[in-house]
């Protein structure tokens, strides 16, 4: 490659040798192709995750008679701001339209995640095979609060006899999202 300089009234032609650069670029690609041929991603481990199903049947559920009421989506909506601040559970059955329980704040303007477990284990009661359910947080929610919630949908303390605490397991699949309000 050539190009002229002019200084001076003299004219200079300047030359660059690219030859130099040619050789890199073959040895960088060689090198390349090499590696990336001899790279297997068979060695990249994944943590493997079941996501629930929502709107329809659960695939370990059997499918039941037409006439049998059966849970379509469970939904808990956490919101420390708006009309509604608090808990609200939404129950959707098929062939009704979806239901919605309220968990209000308690006084000091806290949640009530044990009220939030009493009424995902009656709901759990009707509906035992469903492990399922949604968790909607407003974006204003503090992580450890979210946490505590994801732990109130998973599992209840009940008192037993002789006042022995035991877990009464809820709703192992936790799906989370936040909501659009």
């Amino acid at each position: 490659m050539a190009g002229a300089v002019s200084s001076g009234g003299k004219k200079e032609t300047i030359y660059v040798n690219v030859v130099n650069l040619i050789d890199i670029l073959i040895i960088l690609i060689v090198f390349l192709l090499t590696n990336f041929a001899t790279s297997t991603f068979e060695d990249i481990t994944t943590m493997p995750a079941k996501m629930p199903v929502f709107g329809g049947q659960p695939p370990d559920e059997p499918i039941e008679q037409p006439d049998k009421k059966t849970l379509q989506n469970l939904e808990v909506r956490m919101k420390k701001e708006g009309d509604t601040p608090g808990f609200q559970i939404v129950v959707t059955v098929s062939g009704e339209a979806p239901t919605g329980i309220d968990v209000p704040l308690k006084e000091n303007k806290e949640f009530d995640f044990e009220k939030l477990s009493e009424e995902l284990y009656k709901i759990k009661q009707v509906y035992e095979a469903r492990q399922d359910i949604l968790l909607e947080v407003q974006k204003i929610i503090e992580y450890e609060l979210v946490v505590k919630a994801m732990d109130a949908v998973r599992e209840k303390v009940v008192t037993g006899a002789g006042d022995q605490k035991m877990k009464y397991p809820l709703f192992q699949s936790v799906a989370l999202t936040d909501l659009p309000y």
